[in-house]
């Protein structure tokens, strides 16, 4: 089911808009995005509001904070 969306220009990094698409919506467990959501910032974000990230890793990805980690 789609909540909430964004469009964006090409100039806009969709990492940078995962969280204004969670934030209105409330009450989210599980978030889907693609590969272009795969930040450091979003898995923290998801994990500190408990909210389970399906978010594919880049495969080239090496290091990253530790919610990060834990999704790969």
């Amino acid at each position: 089911m789609i909540l909430n969306i964004i469009i964006t220009d090409s100039s806009t990094g969709d990492a940078k808009e995962f969280f204004l698409l969670l934030e209105p919506v409330g009450n989210v467990t599980v978030a889907a995005a693609d590969g272009a959501n795969d930040s450091n910032k979003n898995f923290e974000y998801s994990d500190d509001r408990h909210i389970l990230p399906l978010i594919p890793v880049h495969i080239n990805a090496t290091g990253g904070s530790l919610h990060r980690k834990l999704h790969v």
